[in-house]
C-alpha cells in the first residue's frame, strides 16, 4: 500500500487546502445546537431520541473533531 492510502499528490493537495477553508465558526455553532438538543432532550428522558441525536454527532464530519475534553493534553475545552 502506497503512503495517504493510495491518493495522488494533487488529491492530497486538495484535502488539505478543503480542511483549511472550512468554515470552522459555522461548524462549531451547528455542533453546539447538536449538543444541546442532545442535553435537552436527555433531560425530557426521550433515550431513543438522545440514542439517535448521539449516532448523529458521530456520523456528523464536524462533531468528530471537538470533544469537551482535549484529549492530547487532558484537560476541558
Amino acid at each position: 500500500m502506497r503512503w495517504g492510502g493510495g491518493l495522488t499528490a494533487e488529491k492530497r493537495q486538495t484535502c488539505l487546502v478543503g480542511w483549511s477553508q472550512a468554515d470552522w465558526d459555522a461548524a462549531e455553532g451547528n455542533v453546539r445546537r447538536l449538543r444541546r438538543r442532545i442535553f435537552t432532550v436527555s433531560q425530557a428522558g426521550d433515550l431513543a431520541k438522545v440514542r439517535n441525536l448521539q449516532e448523529l454527532m458521530l456520523r456528523f464530519r464536524p462533531g468528530s473533531g471537538s470533544s469537551p475534553t482535549d484529549t492530547s493534553t487532558g484537560t476541558g475545552v
